[in-house]
């Protein structure tokens, strides 16, 4: 009865490692809650890089694309060509996408990622440290 009761919890802990996994727990919709710029927090509508304003959104797929979805003057735009891909066992974000004009493509330090939130940094070509950080949206 112990063996079955070990094989039964074994299996349950294998099947379900997956889910803990940094691949796992990015994909999901992200809602900016906080952009920090240089260790300042930042106003939604005081920046010029709309991808980091607070309420932009951001969607990681499992293939590994992305999109991220912001407000301009009143009209919704989204990214176009987006892709990531995670590094150094889920400590690197490695971002490249397009959006309204710009192109995003840098290299973030994860701070925290867990199903709820994630919070990562990364320097800009300026060398300006941005942070950032996210609510799941579902």
């Amino acid at each position: 009865m112990k063996k079955i009761l070990v094989i039964v919890l074994l299996s349950l802990l294998v099947g379900s490692c997956e889910e803990w996994t940094p691949e796992y727990r990015i994909i999901n919709s992200w809602k900016l809650n906080k952009a920090c710029l240089n260790g300042q927090e930042i106003a939604a509508d005081s920046t010029s890089v709309h991808a980091n304003r607070s309420g932009a959104f951001y969607t990681f797929f499992s293939d590994p694309v992305m999109e991220v979805t912001v407000l301009i003057n009143g009209t919704t735009k989204d990214s176009y060509r987006g892709n990531y891909s995670l590094g150094k066992k889920g400590k690197k974000l490695y971002v490249d996408f397009l959006l309204a004009g710009r192109a995003y493509k840098y290299t973030a330090d994860i701070k925290k990622l867990t199903k709820d939130e994630l919070k990562y940094e990364y320097k800009d070509e300026g060398g300006d440290l941005w942070r950032l950080e996210f609510y799941s949206y579902y």
